[in-house]
């Protein structure tokens, strides 16, 4: 301290971490858990507070549990690790590949699905910004809400100019102001009118509209220079109006400032409508107010069970009835929620733990980089022949012995998108009737106007009566024989 001044704290460097800024000004350091993400100083997450498991760890750094670490045993939460490594053991030992992460997922959501981390993790987050900050069009808890000034209507506002000013008919809360202005027309004996803009710039013109009284000449002075302010209701579309159908009503399609709205029951679908079915009525699948009803979290008319959406893997169906859910591991394929089902829940046999299809990196050369596989009995294996690839590096060698010889199961993956030996498909399913079958070879589809084994005509289409039948087989040979006779 020199004359009673009291001095920065000096800390030798240009960082923006600490107490003394990148100018050497005193400033409030960073703190890890005062909910502010710091991105320059190392916060990944902050939740606002020091605590680990809740999907920001003590050091505000996101659970790397969540992640592919490949060859890197466990991660950095040890509940959520004891839970992922008692249903899938080999993720302790040694590595945690993408199978663990999506086990962690499943054993550990509070930890991997975390608000601020910039991923959209649905369905509970309608949005995701990279922060937990109200106010910036995505809130704290990851829901779409309403932002006054950027010139969207939405939910909750009654119009959006793209400012936050009040007096130009929309407020800075984006609420209606009145209807025409009074400027437009004379109102003696009050001077000066309900718009203070165009009040401003007509008093500037002509004083006494201000000081007297607002006559016949300060409303033509009005409509001249505050051309947008007197016209809404005429008709025409002038800027910076979005409508106007010739009333200054609202409820109709176009608000009294001719800014469009939207009215549910017009049949389209507009800002703050998630449908519009034409009609205002509950319980046809879009409400009375123009919102979904299945997948509302609301047990509707007609509906069985609603789980807050409307994806069909779970006990819901997409129609909010119920159904069996799909389970992994039950050696049923169920499209367009597995891409494969092998009767188990392991990883490392081509069909990981959460019925996606994986390819064993076992199968494909990784030098330089570790010793052996994620699969322990391919491994063994293929060390049991070639030791190298345990004490050196899974070169291609071990490889082409994985794949040709020792663990064709695991290295030919039908439905891995990879058309490998014994394959003459492979679509990235493990689905028939789409060209490439179940066990990945190609298959007729009758249809698509290409004649192939097993059909006698193929024109494009699947119905009968046209001369190709519904299942590509040449129809009314014998008719047209008959007419054919002399």
């Amino acid at each position: 301290m020199a004359g009673g001044v009291l001095s920065p704290p000096i800390h030798g460097n240009n960082s923006p971490c600490d107490a003394c800024s990148p100018t050497c000004q005193s400033q409030t350091a960073p703190v890890c858990g005062d909910g502010v993400i710091d991105d320059g100083c190392g916060e990944q997450c902050d939740d606002g507070n020091n605590i680990s498991g809740d999907g920001c760890n003590a050091g505000c750094t996101l659970s790397n549990c969540c992640s592919d670490q490949g060859f890197l045993g466990g991660c950095d939460y040890e509940p959520c690790e004891a839970a992922v490594c008692a249903a899938e053991p080999f993720c302790c030992h040694g590595f945690w590949t993408g199978g663990c992460a999506q086990a962690a997922l499943q054993y550990c959501p509070g930890l991997c699905t975390t608000c601020g981390n910039g991923i959209i993790e649905a369905p509970s987050e309608g949005c995701e910004d990279g922060n937990t900050v109200d106010g910036d069009g995505c809130s704290a808890s990851c829901q779409i809400e309403a932002v006054c000034g950027n010139g969207i209507m939405e939910p909750g506002e009654e119009c959006d100019d793209g400012n936050t000013g009040s007096g130009d008919g929309c407020s800075s809360t984006c609420e209606l102001e009145g209807e025409v202005s009074n400027c437009c027309f004379a109102h003696c004996p009050t001077g000066g009118c309900d718009h203070d803009v165009c009040e401003d710039i007509v008093c500037t013109l002509v004083p006494w509209c201000c000081s007297g009284c607002w006559d016949e000449f300060c409303a033509e002075t009005a409509n001249a220079a505050c051309n947008v302010v007197c016209t809404c209701g005429d008709g025409n579309i002038d800027f910076p109006e979005q409508c106007d159908d010739g009333n200054i009503t609202a409820g109709d399609g176009c608000s009294p400032r001719c800014q469009i709205e939207s009215v549910c029951g017009n049949g389209i679908v507009q800002v703050g409508e998630q449908c519009d079915d034409g009609n205002v009525i509950d319980g046809d699948g879009c409400s009375a107010t123009c919102l979904v009803e299945c997948g509302n979290g609301i047990l509707d008319p007609g509906e069985q069970c609603d789980d807050g959406n409307t994806g069909g893997c779970d006990a819901c169906s997409p129609t909010c009835q119920v159904q069996a859910a799909p389970v992994c591991g039950d050696g049923v394929v169920s499209p367009g929620c597995e891409l494969c089902d092998d009767g188990n829940t392991f990883s490392g046999d081509g069909c990981g733990p959460t019925c996606d299809v994986e390819l064993s990196n076992c199968c494909s050369g990784q030098c330089p980089g570790p010793v052996g596989c994620d699969n322990n009995a391919c491994e063994s294996a293929v060390c049991g022949l070639l030791p190298h690839c345990c004490f050196n590096c899974w070169d291609s060698q071990c490889a082409a012995v994985a794949k040709q010889i020792l663990c064709t199961d695991l290295c030919n993956t039908c439905g891995n998108g990879i058309t490998e030996p014994g394959e003459t498909c492979d679509d990235g399913n493990v689905i028939a009737g789409d060209g490439c079958s179940e066990t990945c070879q190609f298959e007729a589809v009758c249809g698509n106007n290409i004649a192939e084994p097993g059909e006698t005509c193929d024109d494009g289409n699947a119905t009968a009566g046209d001369g190709c039948s519904a299942t590509c087989h040449l129809e009314g040979q014998t008719g047209l024989s008959h007419l054919n006779r002399g």
